[in-house]
């Protein structure tokens, strides 16, 4: 393409910032700027392009934090990310069904969360940082499972239905009382810590994968990942709370069914999402070496990040949030137990209903509502949330309507504004995550949801 020179002194049109114009012009090898061919130089795409220093518009012009390209979401490579949180969500809800203080053991595995994304960040395996450590999470945390499947379950205190809630039993019936069972279960306790202590480990390395998809994509089209994988983890959760609401409900567990699956055929399921994992971890995901940085360095990159306003204050809005928006009155289980009636049937079934609501609600966020402006939003859906629940509360205490049913339409109604409350204070996350500290930020700021009352 030919140019005509420029006249002296007539100001030139640059279709780049002068410093990009001058960099491109050199790495391409023509002549200078002032030579008057810096208009040739900025039309043929060929010699700026090829140069690895300059980003192409579509990975850095159209908003995208770091090079790439968005993630084809029907890709092996996708299948095998979205297959880490499809199998997570089994194995972080059907291992929760015994009792509250067995739920808090098992939940002091997300404690470790910060550890393991120091961990994943700083100490690569085989080079990568990501793959080996999904890999031996899911291999221990099936290898747990395994084990508690093969291992005899201990008996259940009560050994005959109609005994749960009787003061005086006679003989006959004390038979049927294991007074051993409370102490019984400790190797179920420790394997099961343990197997939390996998789970938690390659969810972390999970995490930081998704932050360097996420951080690739378009500022159109930013979150669809995020809303990918928490998609794919809400959906296949429905699957362990179908099983525990129906098939683990019967008078040992303080149900009224006649028939129930055994604890040991639960743990021998949990193995195979365990395995698919490991496979997908190993097989599909892709991963580039990562690049070597000492740990002094990384704790400095970490400390001056920290320090940003924008970090602490995208903390103490997650922490606040939870704090106020998890709060649940200690009359809450009375007032549906013995006021309204709520049979732990329809309790459950509701509860897998407000899950397929949640569900359908993040598909709609992820086709139609990226763009949307998160504070306002999160905004409104905080003000909904919080009407719905007062009004629907309210009347049961007041005796205005007592209805299990209508009570727990809330349950289904509420899992609407929380799904944007979640997903849209979850995308922010991306934005403040430097290149080497995604485990450690995302399970910093992802953490924050363990400190919430329980």
């Amino acid at each position: 393409m030919a140019s005509k020179a420029p006249v002296p002194g007539q100001p030139k049109i640059w279709l780049l910032p002068p410093n990009e114009t001058e960099q491109s012009i050199q790495l391409s090898g023509t002549t200078d700027v002032s030579t008057g061919n810096d208009y040739c130089a900025m039309l043929e795409a060929s010699k700026c392009t090829k140069t690895a220093d300059l980003p192409t518009e579509d990975e850095h012009g159209s908003g995208a934090l770091r090079p790439g390209g968005a993630l084809n979401l029907f890709s092996t490579e996708a299948f095998g990310l979205l297959s880490q949180y499809a199998s997570g969500s089994s194995s972080a809800c059907s291992t929760r069904y015994q009792s509250q203080s067995y739920k808090v053991l098992i939940s002091l595995g997300w404690a470790s969360k910060i550890f393991f994304g120091i961990l994943t960040d700083c100490l690569p395996i085989f080079g990568c940082k990501r793959r080996p450590y999904m890999v031996l999470g899911w291999a221990i945390c099936g290898l747990c499972c395994l084990i508690m499947a093969i291992t005899k379950f201990p008996d259940p205190y009560y050994g005959k239905p109609g005994l749960r809630g009787l003061n005086n039993l006679t003989a006959e019936q004390l038979k049927y009382i294991n007074d051993d069972a409370p102490t019984s279960a400790d190797l179920f306790i420790v394997l099961s810590m343990i197997a939390s202590l996998g789970f938690v480990m390659a969810n972390v390395a999970a995490d930081a994968m998704v932050v360097q998809y996420a951080q690739r994509e378009p500022i159109a089209i930013h979150g669809r990942i995020q809303t990918a994988i928490y998609f794919t983890r809400d959906t296949f959760m429905m699957v362990p709370m179908l099983v525990v609401g129906f098939c683990m409900n019967d008078y040992k567990y303080g149900g009224p069914f006649s028939w129930r699956i055994g604890p040991n055929a639960l743990y021998a399921g949990l193995t195979i999402p365990c395995l698919v994992g490991v496979y997908a971890a190993f097989a599909l995901i892709v991963e580039e070496k990562a690049v070597s940085m000492t740990f002094r360095q990384y704790l400095h990159d970490l400390w001056e990040l920290l320090q940003l306003r924008v970090v602490w204050q995208i903390c103490a809005f997650k922490f606040f949030n939870l704090i106020f928006g998890s709060y649940i009155s200690t009359l809450a289980d009375p007032i549906s137990s013995i006021w309204v009636h709520v049979q732990p049937l329809v309790a459950t079934s509701f509860a897998i209903v407000a899950q397929f609501v949640r569900v359908v609600v993040m598909f709609i966020i992820g086709k139609y509502a990226l763009s949307w402006d998160w504070r306002i939003t999160m905004a409104i859906s905080t003000v909904i949330l919080v009407v719905m629940d007062t009004f629907i509360r309210t009347v049961a205490i007041w005796d205005v309507y007592r209805n299990q049913y209508f009570q727990n339409v809330r349950i289904a109604l509420e899992s609407i504004p929380n799904a944007f409350i979640f997903l849209f204070g979850t995308y922010v996350i991306v934005e403040i995550v430097q290149i080497g500290n995604e485990g450690t930020v995302y399970a910093l700021v992802g953490s924050i949801s363990t400190w919430r009352p329980r």
